[in-house]
């Protein structure tokens, strides 16, 4: 009897291990993709940089902000992920978007970015263990930073045209940089 419930719980715990790892596949196999469907669709909404706000580019995301420690575990990479994708999120979802930009393409990539989240949420629950590693809240930090203060350029700027296009260009290159933070850690 006690033989038999040992069993039972073994495989019933390999099961949900089994499950648990089976639901971030989707990392290693789907998300940089749709990151890159995300960057391609930022760059279509818009369209070039308008050579009327050339005068007003502020850039503000930091070119290091994904850089982290040697041996980047899959947790790393879906908190990294799930902070930046929210970030974003929270900047497309304050106010309205210029009227010159494509709105497919701008749903397309709210759609994009949604999956995302929901998606590396689904992986948060099954896979994290947060030890509280010092290394894996700083890049959080940076990233917080970094989106916070793109957020004050769209304010500071009365959510302008030129002040969209700005953040827009800067958004793109994250996610870039996110693309390759993602590469440079495959498994």
């Amino acid at each position: 009897m006690a033989l038999q419930k040992l069993v039972t719980l073994s495989l019933v715990l390999f099961l949900s291990v089994e499950t648990q790892s089976l639901k971030c596949t989707w990392l290693e196999h789907q998300l940089g993709n749709i990151n890159d469907k995300s960057i391609q669709a930022l760059e279509k909404m818009g369209g070039d940089f308008p050579v009327e706000c050339v005068s007003q580019i502020i850039t503000t995301f930091p070119m290091d902000a994904f850089k982290t420690a040697e041996n980047v575990k899959n947790e790393d990479i879906v908190l990294t992920g799930l902070e930046t994708m929210r970030c974003v999120h929270n900047i497309f979802n304050k106010t309205e978007h210029p009227a010159t930009w494509e709105i497919s393409e701008l749903e397309r990539f709210q759609g994009l970015l949604y999956r995302q989240i929901r998606q590396l949420t689904l992986c948060a629950g099954s896979e994290m263990k947060l030890s509280g590693e010092p290394g894996r809240l700083g890049v959080n930090v940076v990233l917080k930073t970094s989106f916070a203060k793109l957020e004050k350029v769209l304010r500071d700027k009365d959510y302008s045209y030129c002040a969209w296009e700005s953040v827009r260009t800067d958004l793109r290159r994250a996610l870039e940089q996110f693309q390759e933070f993602l590469e440079s850690n495959k498994k």
